[in-house]
């Protein structure tokens, strides 16, 4: 118990070193003045600082998360848009074509997604086949075995 107890705290304090670490990073460190009253007043004032490079820190990271975002909806925003041009595009293309035509393009699109569907669906049941067999090859084994 006492040796697991160790490397907990062994384990919380590499974890409060590595915080620490990374705070470090990102403030830039206070030099020691010479005098040494002064040096007190200075760290006493970087309180303040430290919050306010916090808050500075966190304002920075709001303002990247809702630039991803809005980045984020308006590249959405775009495709969108672009399939519904391609959509109105292929409306109106059909629209043009002769019936017969038209009719044979709808067909061959038709006969595509079945025939992706029905290959997708082949694959799946062969798959899952597959794994029933060797379900009932080991439960064969295990009984055996019993």
């Amino acid at each position: 118990m006492s040796e697991l107890e160790k490397i907990r705290q062994e384990r919380e304090v590499r974890i409060r070193q590595r915080k620490t670490l990374d705070r470090d990073k990102h403030e830039m460190p206070l030099l020691p003045l010479e005098n040494s009253q002064e040096h007190e007043v200075e760290t006493n004032a970087a309180v303040p600082d430290n919050e306010k490079l916090a808050r500075k820190r966190h304002q920075q990271a709001t303002n990247s998360r809702r630039y991803y975002h809005k980045h984020r909806a308006e590249i959405r925003m775009r495709v969108k848009e672009r399939r519904d041009r391609q959509v109105i595009r292929q409306a109106q293309q059909l629209q043009n074509t002769p019936e017969e035509e038209r009719d044979s393009v709808l067909e061959a699109k038709r006969r595509k997604q079945r025939e992706y569907s029905r290959k997708h669906r082949e694959a799946n049941r062969s798959a899952i086949n597959e794994r029933e067999r060797e379900r009932r090859r080991r439960a064969k084994e295990s009984k055996r075995e019993a």
